[in-house]
């Protein structure tokens, strides 16, 4: 017998997978967070001494995304939703 097939949301998958990681008592991998200006917001964060590890990656009919470095090796993934 298969399970029901469930539709998540970008952010909802990006939840549970850092739930999930969470769960194995490693620490936090990784924050999102949306803002409505990546390029701006990128900009900003550099200013402030921040390090861009990825991005910028634009998904088609997606969100915009890119990583910046935080203290203790944490990876913080900027979001634009579309739209």
């Amino acid at each position: 017998m298969s399970s029901p097939t469930r539709t998540l949301s970008y952010v909802e998958a990006l939840q549970e997978a850092v739930e999930q990681e969470m769960d194995r008592d490693e620490g936090v991998f990784v924050i999102g967070l949306n803002v409505d200006d990546l390029d701006g917001e990128i900009r900003r964060l550099e200013g402030l001494g921040a390090e861009l590890m990825e991005g910028i990656i634009d998904v088609p009919n997606g969100p915009r995304i890119a990583f910046i470095k935080a203290p203790d090796d944490v990876r913080i993934e900027l979001l634009q939703l579309p739209g």
